[in-house]
């Protein structure tokens, strides 16, 4: 006599490609899946033990990867720290895409919810300097094609249609905390106990040799900067003073390119 099965229990005789690697995934992240019914075991192992070898090699994979984009984050912290959090992160924010380079988007934000870094609000804003170092090692050169001459032949009522554009190589980091300070005494290797309750502006710019250039802005510049990469017109900037920082942007090669813009207005 044949029993009738139990439905929850049962497991299909074959998946295919893509239920075994959704439930792979799950079971990876400790979720409720039924693959260790459809892994062999080996010699000295069973299929959950070879399971939880699995599961440490993911975590450890992608610990890896994280430690690679936040490594001044985890001076900060420590090896220990750093470790037990990229875990917990790990597990409840998985990377969504089979491409490792481009997860760790949140890390910053996670870092910031801890209760334990409550105190230390520069362990989250440094990592989220370090998240826009990276996305600017993968920006491409842009050519600068600004021309001062050309400029100086606008007319003045044309002043207020002007849009300025930032090289896409160029980034901006806006902090609470003074990173730029922080950033000096990681990389001299002079951390010292300090105050860095300070607004602080940095210009992330790639150069041609692949490396990143780090400059300290003003605020207006970095200000001016942020709303120009917003295609903000000139006689849109806010406050109006911001203007009077356009003549750093040209010296510094700052400005790609300008075109003039009017808006027809509905009739």
């Amino acid at each position: 006599m044949v029993k009738p099965s139990n439905q929850h229990n049962l497991v299909p005789s074959s998946l295919n490609l893509g239920q075994l690697q959704q439930q792979f995934s799950q079971s990876l992240l400790y979720q409720e899946s039924n693959i260790a019914l459809q892994l062999k075991e080996k010699q000295g192992f069973t299929a959950q033990q070879l399971l939880q070898i699995h599961r440490n090699n993911f975590v450890m994979s992608v610990t890896e990867s994280l430690k690679s984009t936040f490594k001044y984050t985890e001076q900060l912290v420590g090896e220990d720290f750093f470790d037990s959090v990229a875990r917990q992160f790990i597990l409840q924010q998985p990377p969504a895409i089979n491409n490792i380079i481009v997860y760790g988007e949140q890390f910053p934000f996670y870092l910031s919810s801890l209760t334990q870094l409550v105190d230390m609000p520069y362990i989250a804003e440094m990592a989220k300097f370090e998240w826009l170092y990276e996305q600017c090692q993968k920006t491409v050169q842009q050519p600068i094609e600004f021309d001062l001459q050309s400029l100086q032949q606008i007319t003045p009522d044309d002043f207020e249609y002007l849009q300025f554009s930032i090289p896409s190589h160029c980034l901006v980091f806006e902090s609470s905390q003074n990173i730029s300070l922080l950033y000096q005494m990681i990389i001299n290797n002079n951390v010292e106990a300090t105050n860095l309750n300070q607004q602080c502006y940095l210009l992330l710019e790639k150069e041609p040799n692949f490396t990143i250039k780090v400059t300290e802005l003003s605020e207006q510049q970095g200000q001016l900067i942020q709303q120009l990469q917003q295609k903000v017109l000139l006689g849109a900037l806010q406050p109006s003073t911001l203007q009077e920082q356009l003549s750093y942007l040209i010296t510094a090669n700052l400005i790609s390119d300008f075109s003039i813009v009017k808006v027809k207005e509905n009739q």
